[in-house]
């Protein structure tokens, strides 16, 4: 551990050392657009770790984080809803591409005020597999959409006269007890 605190310090001196020699050559450009100086490089410094700051704020710090995690986890859809929404788009659209698929998806996003993400977009190129015609991926979106069959296990003649007995003690015993 040890060890790779070390290799962590050495690397954020690399990479200070490196802003450093941008800025004096005037490369370093910051966030909002301006040139960063050789001063103001120097002037930052790396946080110190969690362990080594006292313990309220390192608890404020993990309650910080546990929060943001939680909306990032309330907001994000599930591939159910996604199909939800994809699967009741208008069927009329049999010569429809799977760019229109996409776009289609995308408008969706943007009419809820969000953009299309990686995990929606591949859902939507399921569906649009699906809508061509492969088997495989159609079964996958059903699936996913949550109309996926049960799968029904028939059991004949698996209780025998014996097992009826020992079942009819074992109720009459848990009778007795209850009593």
């Amino acid at each position: 551990m040890a060890r790779r605190k070390a290799e962590n310090a050495s690397t954020a001196q690399e990479a200070a050392y490196k802003a450093l020699q941008k800025a004096e050559a005037g490369e370093l450009i910051a966030k909002d657009g301006r040139r960063m100086s050789p001063k103001s490089v120097q002037n930052l410094r790396p946080a110190p770790p969690l362990n080594q700051r006292p313990e309220e704020e390192a608890k404020a710090i993990h309650q910080a984080g546990q929060k943001a995690s939680t909306q990032a986890q309330a907001k994000r859809r599930t591939i159910r809803e996604i199909y939800n929404d994809l699967l009741e788009l208008p069927a009329e659209l049999d010569d429809q591409t799977p760019e229109d698929l996409a776009t289609a998806a995308q408008q969706m996003a943007q009419q809820k005020g969000k953009s299309l993400t990686v995990y929606e977009s591949i859902a939507v190129a399921m569906a649009a597999r699906a809508r061509a015609g492969d088997v495989k991926a159609a079964a996958f979106v059903r699936d996913s959409a949550g109309d996926k069959p049960t799968d029904q296990v028939q059991v004949t003649d698996a209780i025998t006269e014996g097992d009826r007995a020992l079942l009819a003690k074992l109720s009459a015993m848990s009778d007795q007890e209850t009593d």
